[in-house]
This record gives C-alpha cells, sequence and structure tokens, in this order.
C-alpha cells in the first residue's frame, strides 16, 4: 500500500527547514559570555572529569559561557547553594533534593 504523498511532506519540510537554519544557529561573534556558576556536591574527582575537560578545551567559552565551578560539602549544600542564589546549578543526588524539598520548600 501506497504512503500518503502529504504525510511524506509534512515529514520532509520541517527537516529542510531545520537543515537550511542549522548553519545560523551557532554562537554569534561579539557577544558577551554569560557567566554561569556551577557547584559539585563533592571533591573534584572522576565524575566531574567531563567538565573539566570541556572547561580545560575552551568548549564552554566557545558557545558564549562564562563557567566557573566550586565544590561543595555535599549534595544539600549544593541544592542549598542553587535555592539561595550563591550558584546557577549543581550536580546534586536526586533524593537530596526531594529531601530539601521536603524540609525547606520548594526552590
Amino acid at each position: 500500500m501506497p504512503k500518503n504523498p502529504d504525510r511524506i511532506l509534512y515529514k520532509i519540510v520541517p527537516l529542510l527547514i531545520a537543515l537550511l537554519c542549522a548553519p545560523f544557529l551557532g554562537a554569534m561573534p561579539g557577544v558577551a559570555a554569560s557567566a554561569l556558576h556551577f557547584s559539585f556536591d563533592r571533591p573534584i574527582d572522576g565524575s566531574a572529569a567531563p567538565f573539566i575537560l570541556a572547561s580545560s578545551k575552551g568548549l564552554f567559552r566557545a558557545e558564549g559561557l562564562n563557567v566557573t565551578t566550586d565544590a561543595a560539602t555535599g549534595s544539600q549544600d549544593a541544592i542549598a547553594r542553587v535555592a539561595s542564589g550563591n550558584s546557577d546549578m549543581a550536580l546534586a543526588d536526586i533524593n537530596a533534593l526531594i529531601r530539601y524539598r521536603d524540609t525547606e520548600g520548594s526552590l
């Protein structure tokens, strides 16, 4: 049974539009880098390797991000830093986040 040509068109047109727009989605030169503070939930070890490697190779800067990192004393501390605004993002345990939400309220 042949496919409906309209259904094929609905799949091809968005793909073509995405391919044509892709070159224009890169980081814009001359735009100031966005500052981003990231907290790890423990001292830096092997689990932080992707972040440290990306930072050392300049991958964040290439995307217009000025990323700074620090280590918290644990997941609760990392979550508290995000909740207080001292950090933009944190790597933390989901169970600690649930406990924090139950005791401290919503973020």
